[in-house]
């Protein structure tokens, strides 16, 4: 009989410990605590972040309610902590607005989600993103999106894009390479200005515009004037 006390005793000391241990949540699963956010008309504006993380993949929902929009210097440099370098932007996400990431020269790297549409004047201006990707389903890039981002390596543009916008990927000095694709009609004004390392481009069969001075300052542009002189 003793035996069996201690044995129920044991169990319910077991039942207890587990009741009261804290449950900590999984890195895809990032306290809401971490953002400040608005929800209007069903949808969800991340307004800031405020958490801790090295590296974060921006929730889906929050409160039931799908992230569609990053807003604002969301994650810029006046408003995000240092320690913030890696982001993945879910699929939920249609709009990136203006300054987003502003100025962030911490973020590295970023994965944009595959049903972003609108990416907006300036919103990653200024980062130190290495290797960018901007889905098909993109269709609109504000001027000076990417500008000033002197780790920027390789770009792969999507086939949603038909403009490049004026000053896209100005001042990328270690930027060595671009493929514009078929889609693309229009490259804006200094889209690639002193893009010192571009040696590379390849343009597609669809462009009928490109902008003043849209490789000034490059390598590209060096041999485009040393042919004209042949």
């Amino acid at each position: 009989m003793k035996k069996l006390i201690n044995i129920f005793m044991a169990i319910a000391i077991i039942l207890t410990i587990t009741a009261v241990m804290p449950i900590t949540a999984s890195a895809s699963n990032a306290p809401t605590s971490d953002y400040r956010f608005r929800i209007s008309n069903g949808e969800v504006k991340i307004t800031r972040y405020i958490g801790t993380s090295e590296e974060i993949t921006i929730p889906e929902t929050i409160n039931g309610y799908p992230v569609t929009t990053i807003g604002m210097f969301a994650f810029s440099s006046e408003t995000c902590p240092a320690v913030l370098k890696s982001v993945i932007i879910p699929d939920s996400v249609i709009t990136i607005e203006a300054y987003a990431f502003d100025l962030n020269t911490n973020i590295t790297n970023v994965t944009i989600g595959n049903n972003v549409v609108t990416i907006g004047i300036g919103a990653f201006f200024g980062t130190s993103i290495e290797n960018l990707v901007i889905p098909d389903s993109v269709t609109t890039i504000g001027d000076s999106a990417f500008g000033f981002n002197s780790s920027l390596i390789s770009v792969t543009i999507g086939t949603g894009v038909t403009v490049i916008p004026d000053y896209a990927f100005s001042h990328c000095f270690a930027l060595t390479s671009v493929i514009i694709p078929n889609n693309v009609t229009t490259i804006g004004v200094h889209a690639f200005m002193l893009c010192r390392s571009l040696t590379n481009v390849t343009i597609g069969t669809n462009v009928t515009t490109i902008g003043f001075a849209a490789f000034g300052g490059t390598y590209m542009e060096f041999i485009h004037r040393y042919n004209q002189t042949r």
